[in-house]
Formats: structure tokens, sequence, C-alpha cells
């Protein structure tokens, strides 16, 4: 649930800039442009894409595209293209983000620290109640839980007792591949291990932090040196 309203959370920031932008093509609404292009996905009304194939096309451009405006109106016009029948830009789109997101090794990554896979049976309410929370990624994120079910299941590891140094966390408020709020869930460990981590929030759209802020790129450069980095424990880098 956490990566769906992370996602969901990317996706209104480039509805919100895209709106703002002169020329968007998505409209006053391009929350609602999207979901109608979900929607067509998942009742087979998208040139044979599918709802996760549109998503992942939509997430995965926003990833990787430069911050710039002229990428967010690319991106918007294919989806108003899809939603009017022509899927050419869109599908292309998801065939980048298949090469870039189903690879054995990002499978491996997933599912080979799994210890305890969801059940079929409990999909279906996961999938009612997060799509509830979040519209356009809740159904996706638990669909999602089910790639790892076939993978053998790993003995729990214990959370270490103690880190040798302080970590150092990168968080995307607007990360539209992982969600912004996975940082939050280690923070039992951290009280378990008795660091203080430092975190560095970037509230760009995109992913990943340290490739699109030099600002969180500098503090890494800090943290690798000989001295610690200190306080503030809290850091904030611009757009």
């Amino acid at each position: 649930a956490v990566r769906a309203t992370g996602v969901q959370a990317a996706l209104r920031t480039f509805a919100q800039q895209c709106a703002a932008a002169a020329g968007c093509s998505l409209g006053d609404d391009g929350m609602a442009t999207i979901g109608d292009v979900l929607a067509m996905g998942r009742t087979g009304r998208l040139g044979g894409l599918s709802d996760t194939e549109a998503l992942n096309a939509i997430t995965s451009s926003l990833a990787v595209s430069p911050n710039d405006p002229r990428d967010l109106a690319t991106l918007a016009r294919s989806i108003v293209a899809a939603q009017r029948g022509d899927v050419g830009a869109l599908t292309a789109a998801a065939g980048v983000a298949d090469e870039l997101r189903t690879t054995d090794g990002q499978l491996v990554s997933r599912c080979n620290d799994v210890t305890g896979p969801v059940g079929q049976n409990e999909i279906p309410g996961l999938v009612d109640a997060w799509t509830k929370q979040n519209p356009l990624t809740g159904a996706d994120s638990a669909l999602s839980l089910l790639r790892c079910n076939a993978w053998a299941t790993a003995s729990a590891t214990n959370p270490p007792s103690a880190l040798p140094v302080d970590p150092l966390i990168l968080a995307g408020a607007n990360d539209p591949i992982n969600g912004g709020g996975g940082a939050d869930t280690l923070n039992a460990l951290f009280i378990k291990a008795g660091v203080s981590p430092t975190t560095v929030t970037w509230e760009g759209l995109g992913y990943s932090v340290l490739a699109r802020s030099s600002c969180a790129a500098d503090v890494v450069t800090t943290y690798l040196g000989d001295q610690p980095l200190g306080e503030p424990g809290q850091r904030g880098c611009p757009v």
C-alpha cells in the first residue's frame, strides 16, 4: 500500500505540473484522463495494452525523462492519443518500460528475500482496499505481490542490533517507481540498531534522487568522506 500511495502521488504531481504548463493536452483533470486510459486497458480497449502495461509506460517515462516541461507535454500527448484510440506512442513507451523493469536480475532482487508471500485468496481483498485508497495504482500494486509467489520462501532474518556507521537515506517525494514513503518503514530498524540516519528528501518528480539532484549528490560525496555528516538529520534538496 505504501508504494501504491507514493506512485499515485507522483502521478498527481505530473498531472498538476502539466496542467500548470502552457498547452498541456491532459487538461485540468489529468488524473481522470490517466484513469480513463487505464480503464480502457483493463477492459481490452487499448490496442492490446493492459492497464498494467499502460501504467508502467507512464510511470517509467516519468522516471527517466529529463525534468523538462517539454517531456511532460510529450508524455501527456501520448496518453491523450491513447484515450482517443491512437496507442502507438504509449505502446512504444510500454516496450521501453518492459526492457527497463522486467529483467531477470530485477525479479531475483525483488523475490530473493521474500519471507511471507501473500496468498492468492488474499489478493482480491487487497485489490479492493488499495484501489479505494489509490484508484490508479492500488490494483497494480496488489497484483504485483503475486509475482514472487512461485519463489522459494526464505527464512526470516533478525534485524541488526548495531550498524558501523549512521545510514544515509535518499527519499524521492515523487518517485514514480517505488513511491515516496519507503524510507519511513525503516524507522523501527534504525531504532533497534541505535543509529541516527540522515534523510535527504528531494521534492522533484522522477527516479532516482541521486541521479536527479546535484544537491543530494553533494551530500553523498560528503558522506563518503572522512568526517561524519552531523546535523541536521533531516535535509531537503530543491527541485
